[in-house]
């Protein structure tokens, strides 16, 4: 395993910035996730780490040493991508040792290095199929043991687990964090679905537009999100965002109002002096801060549209809320929630968060 540092990192493509001054550390042995919206750049930085693109501006090192005119196959990296691009007339073992056979390892070492990534991965009873033989997840299993094998010191998956179903993606998910703790491996794992950036990391990274939003453990950026963009990104079902209104600065407390708001206002520490009366900012609340007919001391009442039914846990939508579209986590005990019903919603302010309009966050400074 090894410390891998991206520092001031920029990528072209002609007149196009996509990656803006990248900086980013990467410990030893850590998991590390970049997430975000299609287009953010995410995977363009993956390959410019493994050297498939080369660097606009910018230096990756590598335990220190800089590895941007080291030729990919000399950077002790291995990389898997979405798709399995396995040779379908090779075996399991073939195709796992196919790059060990190209550098010429002898066959009792390549045999050795295959059987020991097979165990790892459950695969020593499978190593006689071919791929067309095998399952999806099977499948991807096979081009991570690839990876092993030829023991890397940095792990790089490029969106390994978009073309699994639903419940192949939840167990390889295991499968990925087991193999984590086992091999102790450094690795960059690239993806735009923030459960698993939130399942799989020690650490995420989220971009936007080439550039890094926050930094930071799973839950602190559930927790303590810089930005809009970071807290409606990181959650699901995503943060709810409503308009509201400053209607007087007290003591370093905001007085807020809202459309529908009832028992308010909303009040909010906020020791932004620049913010004044009359401004309108983003109230943020997550869906399982608001109950369901609850007694929280502020509530306001919303036409329900649609519920997403998932077993113990219910989620409830009204897109036409007067303050903004609206989602509100509604378990069992709170009685069945149906379409077309209006029902009380309460929450408190201490559960809130509060945004400018440029969507930075007030409290976060």
């Amino acid at each position: 395993m090894a410390q891998l540092e991206l520092s001031g990192v920029r990528k072209r493509f002609g007149n196009l910035e996509v990656i803006h001054g990248l900086d980013l550390q990467i410990e030893a042995g850590e998991f590390v996730v970049l997430v975000g919206p299609s287009g953010c750049g995410k995977s363009t930085a993956l390959r410019l780490i493994c050297g498939l693109e080369n660097l606009s501006a910018g230096d990756i090192r590598m335990d220190g040493k800089s590895v941007r005119n080291v030729a990919p196959s000399k950077r002790g990296l291995a990389m898997v991508f979405q798709s399995y691009a396995l040779y379908p007339h090779m075996t399991v073992a073939q195709n796992m040792g196919f790059s060990l056979r190209v550098e010429r390892v002898p066959k009792a070492e390549r045999d050795q290095r295959v059987l020991e990534a097979a165990k790892i991965l459950q695969l020593d009873s499978l190593l006689d199929r071919k791929p067309k033989e095998l399952s999806g997840g099977q499948r991807q299993r096979v081009a991570i043991g690839r990876a092993i094998v030829r023991q890397p010191k940095v792990f790089l998956f490029d969106e390994p687990l978009s073309n699994l179903d639903a419940e192949l993606r939840v167990q390889m998910r295991f499968e990925l964090a087991r193999l984590h703790r086992e091999l102790g491996a450094t690795m960059v794992y690239v993806t735009h679905d923030q459960v698993e950036a939130m399942t799989l990391a020690d650490r995420i990274v989220v971009l936007r537009d080439g550039r890094v939003e926050q930094v930071g453990a799973p839950m602190e950026l559930y927790r303590d999100p810089v930005n809009a963009f970071v807290a409606g990104f990181i959650g699901s079902p995503r943060m709810n965002f409503f308009a509201v209104t400053v209607d007087a600065m007290s003591g370093g407390v905001a007085r807020l109002s809202m459309a529908g708001l009832q028992g308010g206002p909303v009040e909010i520490p906020c020791g932004d002096t620049s913010i004044a009366v009359g401004d309108t900012l983003k109230l943020g609340l997550r869906p399982e801060n608001l109950e369901v007919d609850g007694t929280l001391p502020l509530s306001f009442e919303a036409r329900i549209d649609f519920v997403e039914r998932l077993g113990g846990t219910s989620f409830a939508y009204a897109p036409d809320f007067a303050a903004g579209p609206l989602i509100a986590t509604a378990d069992l005990d709170e009685g069945e929630v149906r379409p077309q019903e209006t029902r009380r919603l309460t929450f408190s302010a201490d559960r809130c968060f509060l945004f400018r309009g440029d969507g930075s966050r007030i409290g976060s400074d």
